[in-house]
């Protein structure tokens, strides 16, 4: 108990709630009036705490927008700010996405390749003639999750998954569910699999080369795969709303998350950050001009064969429109695997969460310029969400002008 209070002591050293407010010299009207819309939105959650985690807005690399609200530790009262390292859960994909899309620059890859040219001793070997690196961005393996394997989920508190080969004999006993490149299923398991093929290829452990290749580069200094027995400062604890005999009762995610993220997701990041990585990425100073317009395309990639329907589900509380294809949840992806959502104006990026205590989405408008960076250290009913509310509200705004 000592060693945990220690933990989330200096988790929460120099937290308290930041306000840069509204940056309004260059400022179109519209963009004043979502501005404004949006703070009050969020002010208004936080309020009657249906919102704690940090937001920021941008519009064509210049930041309109930025704030933080509510708690990082419930406890201590200690509030969040806009330094604070929020679980990115699976935008966390992003990285793997972009090093991936660095190493077929540097020719160490082709996306049309079968991953047996590239791993061993991860699935069977008929398995991995069939699926290439481009299947595996697209979530077109035919691989699911390992987060739904009884013994990941035994052991995924503890210090069992550290390292990528600590995952290797859960894949091994994971078949896909349909032929490669047929149809499609949300895969965290291929996202780990990038993760081994970064590795292999690049001779660098992947948190080595994610560290190397993007955080160091886009001068990403307050992110990290940190392992949550670690000492880490100003980190935001997830928090759950439940309601148990007619009472409202908040619920950490220490022991429900996973020791420390992996290719699939589950590193830390700050809103400043993540709008480095995305300057750092538009800047092309990660990619080349070619690749980083291929990375931010709306073009969609999906099997020709495969049959899709929308269906609504409720996760930690809160109901999302999600597409399926026959096999399960897949979402529409662009070549290297950021999510496509066909709405006007367009909106490409990644959300995180579906466990307690994290709910975010980064979305980039490539057409009109704006940049959403959301997280929220909060879920449960009523929870504000961002793409049903902040995305939406964008969308409107703009469609108005």
């Amino acid at each position: 108990m000592k060693f945990l209070l220690y933990f989330l002591l200096m988790a929460l050293a120099g937290c308290g709630n930041d306000n840069h407010g509204p940056n309004t010299a260059n400022n179109t009207n519209t963009d004043k009036i979502i501005v404004k819309k949006i703070s009050t939105m969020l002010e208004d959650a936080a309020k009657i705490e249906n919102f704690s985690g940090a937001f920021l807005l941008a519009k064509n690399n210049q930041i309109l927008f930025e704030q933080a609200y509510g708690l990082a530790y419930r406890p201590f009262n200690a509030s969040n700010n806009l330094d604070t390292k929020f679980n990115l859960a699976s935008i966390g994909k992003l990285f793997t996405s972009v090093a991936i899309a660095q190493l077929v620059e540097r020719k160490q890859i082709s996306l049309t390749t079968p991953i047996s040219h590239y791993l061993e001793g991860w699935m069977q070997e008929s398995f991995a003639q069939q699926i290439t690196v481009q299947d595996l961005l697209t979530h077109s393996s035919g691989f699911g999750s390992f987060f739904n394997n009884k013994e990941f989920q035994l052991g995924d508190a503890s210090r069992l998954y550290i390292d990528l080969k600590d995952y290797q004999q859960l894949v091994l006993k994971e078949n896909p569910q349909f032929k490669p490149g047929t149809s499609q299923l949300y895969s965290n398991t291929a996202y780990l699999l990038l993760g081994a093929i970064i590795e292999a290829v690049s001779g660098q452990s992947y948190f080595d080369f994610i560290q190397n290749n993007i955080f160091n580069p886009a001068e990403m200094k307050d992110s990290g795969f940190f392992e949550m027995d670690d000492s880490i400062s100003n980190l935001a604890i997830g928090y759950g709303r439940e309601t148990i005999n007619g009472k409202i009762t908040w619920k950490n995610n220490l022991f429900s998350n996973v020791i420390k993220g992996s290719p699939a997701g589950g590193g830390f990041s700050t809103v400043n950050d993540m709008f480095r990585f995305i300057q750092a990425l538009t800047a092309h100073k990660l990619l080349n001009e070619e690749t980083t317009k291929e990375l931010l395309s709306g073009d969609i990639v999906r099997p020709i064969s495969a049959k899709y329907h929308t269906e609504k589900i409720i996760v930690q509380g809160q109901t999302f429109d999600v597409v399926f294809s026959e096999h399960g949840p897949t979402g529409l992806w662009n070549k290297y695997g950021l999510e496509v959502f066909n709405t006007h104006p367009l909106r490409i990026g990644h959300s995180g969460g579906g466990m307690r205590g994290i709910n975010n989405d980064l979305i980039i408008y490539p057409n009109i310029g704006y940049l959403v960076i959301f997280f929220s250290n909060y879920t449960g009913e009523g929870i504000l969400d961002p793409r049903t509310q902040i995305e939406q509200l964008i969308d409107q705004t703009v469609n108005t002008k």
